[in-house]
């Protein structure tokens, strides 16, 4: 059977992720986005108008930190003003209700120009 080892890593950045090997197949890493600090700290409606004027590709795979308000929540997502679509992170236990303002972080993966719609993923809260 294949191992999985694991153990704390760094990127170029210094920033801690975690770094698999199964097997000797080779080391992936995956980021520990949460603890990363966002580049952009903003709210929903400017952060979906940056990708429409087509300024918003430099944010891509970036931290950017979000408020807005929380228009629909389902299984897996929690959406922000109609627009951001946030897929919580694993850890996060993300269960805001519906009308209430709040604050997330997490990674820019995409913006979809025919729905307007922008995605995040490894999205948590942040508390004041």
């Amino acid at each position: 059977d294949d191992e999985l080892i694991s153990e704390k890593c760094w990127d170029e950045d210094g920033n801690v992720c975690e770094c698999s090997e199964i097997s000797g197949e080779g080391i992936t890493q995956e980021y520990n986005y949460t603890s990363k600090e966002p580049i952009l700290t903003t709210d929903a409606n400017e952060l979906v108008w940056r990708f429409q004027m087509n300024e918003g590709t430099e944010l891509l795979n970036q931290v950017v930190q979000v408020n807005g308000k929380v228009t629909g929540i389902d299984s897996l997502l929690v959406i922000l003003n109609h627009r951001v679509i946030c897929a919580p992170d694993p850890s996060a236990g993300l269960v805001p209700a519906i009308g209430e303002s709040i604050t997330v972080k997490g990674r820019c993966i995409g913006y979809d120009d025919l729905l307007k719609e922008l995605r995040l993923d490894h999205v948590v809260r942040i508390t004041n």
